[in-house]
């Protein structure tokens, strides 16, 4: 999980970095250990997977998606 968090803050710092430094800048303070979206309680199955996650694809959909807050990491 940490290394997927990492992953995913490290691509969206990039994508950042060119089109908005001030945003970038406030994802170099976010932490790729935080824990908060992710739910621990309940049943979990683990299987082989034979598709590859697209990370690009993901940081797309993220990026045309959603708004990142960087008020929270001003402080």
């Amino acid at each position: 999980m940490i290394f997927y968090n990492a992953t995913l803050l490290s691509t969206l710092y990039q994508h950042y970095q060119a089109v908005d430094p001030e945003i970038a800048k406030a994802i170099c303070r976010f932490s790729p250990v935080a824990w908060r979206h992710i739910n621990f309680i309940g049943r979990y199955e683990f299987y082989t997977r034979t598709d590859v996650l697209n990370i690009q694809e993901l940081i797309n959909n993220i990026v045309a998606s959603f708004e990142i807050d960087i008020s929270s990491a001003r402080h």
